[in-house]
């Protein structure tokens, strides 16, 4: 039971966290106070909160989460259900979308008042280090290694092949600027045997006072079995980069380091595709929602999940060392690849409540976002919709006029504005702007944008205001009718 002094401390401590999630989330105070008051802490509205501490009528959960900045219980009762408080936070307030990591530290900041570094092991779903044994193919027994390990929830046959990686050599000459050789495919090879021929390498290119002298890699004998996985290192590589199109440094790959040295991990499934391990949460990067997120002894990797219509085809692993690893030919099934620093800045995850959760959630309960890629624009469509400003083509169809300023002109031919909406049972979503036209009326800054109706019927059935608030806001809705126009 609070004293009148308590009270007014956790009146305090709940107007502090509200403020925080305004700052770093990015949305208004009073939608922040709203989110807070409906989602953490199981209120009808932030005035019913205010009143309750005032009154002291609260719960023990609503009192531990109002004082985890100041009470050490309080702030481990937090850490228990920091992830069912960002579910609760994300039924009002759409940062489904954004950085994981980042979301978590902005809620840590909200509750603790604490600057927290989050860690990818805090994140993301990880396994311990694999039993590792020698593949028997390469010049020395540790050049290739395979294992047997559960992943996600599957059983997966892993290689590890050890590579030179100038960002992530085992060396001290990276501030020298190895780690700027372009990073291509003839930056990446496999380490056959003796490394330190590499490192041998790398210091006679670092004190080379000729700038003008290349890079000269150590060179191996290879046999039929070394030039086959070769050709399927290279080839696989290749295919990461064009999954991506994006060649150059920013694509860096997170190495497994093992014995002193990098290795890329590779994995296929087994023939028992399933294991009882818990399924972990879903993490998928922004670029490919094919893909999950898992750790292996708190390294990244990348799990290809292939679409029933959409197989991925990686290259299959050459037979000899297929038949010391079975099923690694099952290259349109799930495959596991090392991850880049493009999969780990671009991750997104699902935010999943557990089943323990003490957040109560309404069964079917309908939940509604509106997406923009260019928020100013599009609050001026709306309201040019609302206020029945519209042309028509010559087919009929209904036109918005948008005149863009230069800097806009890129951003308003391809507007995009998106109703999502999901419940338990439901997932639909749909555009609300159809084609775009650009120089109407001979001005190159002039665009029109065709209506779609289910813009008109979302402005006659919600009004401008609460449309302006889902754009503005990132205010998540819950009015059934808004899943009745997409019905």
């Amino acid at each position: 039971m609070l004293n009148a002094q308590n009270s007014q401390l956790t009146l305090d401590a709940i107007r502090r966290q509200a403020k925080h999630l305004a700052r770093l989330f990015d949305i208004p105070l009073t939608s922040a106070k709203e989110a807070l008051a409906k989602g953490p802490y199981q209120c009808a509205r932030w005035s019913d909160l205010v009143a309750r501490i005032k009154n002291r009528d609260t719960t023990p959960h609503m009192r531990s989460l109002a004082l985890s900045a100041s009470k050490p219980e309080a702030k481990a009762y937090f850490e228990q259900i920091v992830d069912d408080i960002i579910a609760a936070i994300a039924d009002h307030i759409n940062i489904e979308k954004d950085d994981p990591i980042r979301r978590r530290e902005a809620v840590y900041k909200v509750f603790t008042n604490n600057d927290t570094s989050i860690t990818l092991e805090q994140i993301f779903p990880n396994t311990p280090m694999p039993h590792w044994v020698s593949a028997n193919v390469g010049l020395d027994p540790e050049a290739v290694l395979q294992a047997t390990h559960v992943v996600d929830d599957k059983e997966f046959n892993l290689i590890a092949i050890r590579t030179f990686q100038s960002g992530a050599y085992p060396s001290d000459h990276e501030e020298f600027g190895l780690s700027t050789m372009p990073f291509v495919r003839n930056c990446m090879h496999i380490v056959w045997a003796k490394p330190e021929l590499w490192d041998d390498a790398v210091q006679r290119f670092i004190e080379d006072e000729d700038d003008t002298v290349e890079f000269i890699q150590p060179t191996y004998n290879l046999n039929d079995t070394m030039t086959a996985i070769t050709n399927w290192f290279s080839e696989t590589l290749e295919h990461i980069y064009d999954h991506y199109l994006c060649f150059g440094e920013n694509l860096d790959f997170l190495p497994l380091k093992l014995n002193g040295w990098s290795y890329l991990v590779f994995g296929f499934l087994t023939e028992d595709e399933y294991t009882a391990t818990p399924k972990a949460p879903l993490t998928q990067p922004a670029e490919a929602d094919t893909t999950l997120i898992s750790l292996i002894s708190g390294v990244p990797v990348c799990i290809q999940h292939p679409l029933s219509n959409k197989p991925n085809h990686w290259p299959s692993l050459p037979t000899d060392i297929r038949s010391t690893s079975s099923s690694c030919s099952s290259t349109d099934r799930h495959f596991i690849r090392p991850a880049t620093t493009w999969d780990i800045v671009d991750i997104q995850q699902e935010i999943q409540r557990r089943p323990e959760s003490p957040f109560q959630v309404k069964k079917d309960d309908v939940r509604w976002t509106l997406s923009t890629s260019d928020i100013p624009l599009a609050v001026e469509l709306v309201s040019k919709v609302a206020a029945g400003d519209i042309t028509y083509d010559k087919s009929g169809t209904p036109i918005v006029m948008l005149k863009a300023k230069p800097k806009e002109s890129r951003n308003a031919g391809h507007l995009l504005l998106n109703l999502e909406v999901i419940s338990d049972s439901y997932w639909s979503t749909a555009s609300m702007i159809g084609s775009s036209y650009r120089g109407l009326d001979g001005d190159p800054d002039l665009y029109g944008h065709q209506v779609r109706p289910e813009l008109f019927r979302l402005t006659q059935v919600l009004g401008k205001k609460r449309i302006m608030k889902a754009i503005c806001s990132r205010l998540i809705g819950h009015e059934q009718v808004v899943a009745d126009i997409l019905a």
